[in-house]
């Protein structure tokens, strides 16, 4: 609703739908005036027009691009959906790719160790190709041992009748050892007995060179068992059989030294009797029972 003022007299319209109706319109205005007015009028409809067309056309651009923003949303979404599609593929490939590493790794060990015990393996297998070789060779040798052995078996006829042979020979020989077993026996059994005469003959001679030569055995030994001081003798352990000898001189030892000496008077297998020689005694002792008793010097 628009009013426009003239004169005195009011000019009074109204623009509906884009067009003007004028109403209450004297008979006396002008020309000029109803000019002005329509002028307004369609300038106004023109405005109205132009900020319609504005309106729509800026209702479009703006729909378009919403529809455009729309689109570049839903790219984007798309590529962020993408994005983290492949961000979640790649950590899974980066724990993939550690237990791949992993893996490897223990299988690198599991090699560098399978390899090692094949190396051994074949140091022992090439040891076993040479034992087997030394082994063939060892073969070679005893089938030309067994060869040379049957040309010389071949050279003595029958063999049950050697074996034969060999087996006589076998008990002659068994026989033979047993009587040298037997003699070789008797030989260290009359070397023995020779061994003893002679020791004990060498101890005869030795006795009788002692009786002879009125002296008593040098290994003699005897001790004072009794000591009869008034009669001036004493009684000795041992007699002929510990090779104490009549009429020898032996002497009274005690702590090591000689104190004095004594004279066999009398002798029985198993005990003697010795006077005292005064004057061998050092002064101020005599024998007693338990002195050692040797062969003098």
């Amino acid at each position: 609703m628009a009013f426009v003022k003239t004169h005195t007299r009011c000019l009074h319209f109204s623009i509906v739908g884009g067009g003007g109706i004028l109403t209450n319109v004297p008979e006396y205005e002008t020309r000029e005036t109803l000019g002005i007015v329509t002028t307004h009028i369609v300038m106004a409809n023109a405005f109205g027009i132009i900020a319609a067309l504005a309106l729509l056309v800026a209702a479009y651009f703006g729909y378009q691009n919403k529809a455009a923003l729309l689109e570049q949303r839903s790219e984007l979404d798309a590529e962020q959906h993408a994005l983290d599609t492949n961000n979640k593929t790649f950590d899974e490939k980066k724990v993939e790719l550690a237990g791949l590493e992993a893996d490897t790794k223990e299988a690198n060990e599991k090699t560098a160790e399978l390899k090692e015990q094949l190396d051994a393996q074949l140091a022992t297998n090439k040891q076993f190709e040479t034992d087997i070789e030394d082994k063939k060779d060892a073969v070679t040798s005893k089938r030309a041992e067994v060869e040379e052995g049957n040309e010389k078996l071949a050279q003595f006829g029958d063999l049950d009748d050697l074996k034969d042979n060999l087996t006589k020979l076998g008990s002659d020989i068994a026989t033979l050892e047993g009587e040298l077993l037997l003699r070789s026996n008797e030989i260290e059994t009359r070397r023995a007995k020779s061994s003893a005469l002679q020791t004990e003959s060498a101890a005869l001679d030795n006795v009788l060179k002692s009786y002879a030569a009125k002296k008593s055995l040098a290994g003699i030994n005897s001790t004072i068992s009794r000591v009869v001081t008034d009669l001036g003798f004493v009684l000795l352990t041992g007699g002929d059989n510990a090779g104490i000898v009549r009429d020898s001189v032996l002497e009274v030892k005690r702590e090591g030294e000689t104190i004095g000496k004594l004279k066999v008077t009398a002798t029985e297998p198993n005990s003697a009797a010795a006077s005292l020689i005064p004057d061998s005694f050092v002064d101020g002792t005599t024998a007693r029972v338990g002195d050692k008793v040797v062969a003098a010097q």
